[in-house]
């Protein structure tokens, strides 16, 4: 059985800690960018940017999903 657990939660986003049944730990990170700003958009981009790059050097970052 997986738990979750909501670690943060704001007007456009929320990040959960999920515990696998094999005792994993996920961070998961859903953002909402209906009434986001450009700025909003961009460090949200950079960020994407930023992982993609970390990926590739490491199996141990998430996966990005759209």
């Amino acid at each position: 059985m997986s738990s979750v657990l909501i670690c943060l939660r704001n007007k456009e986003r929320m990040v959960f800690q999920v515990l696998s049944e094999k005792k994993h730990i996920y961070a998961i990170k859903y953002v909402n960018l209906e009434d986001a700003d450009k700025e909003t958009i961009d460090s949200y981009r950079n960020e994407i940017a930023y992982l993609n790059k970390l990926q590739q050097h490491s199996d141990k970052i998430i996966r990005l999903y759209d």
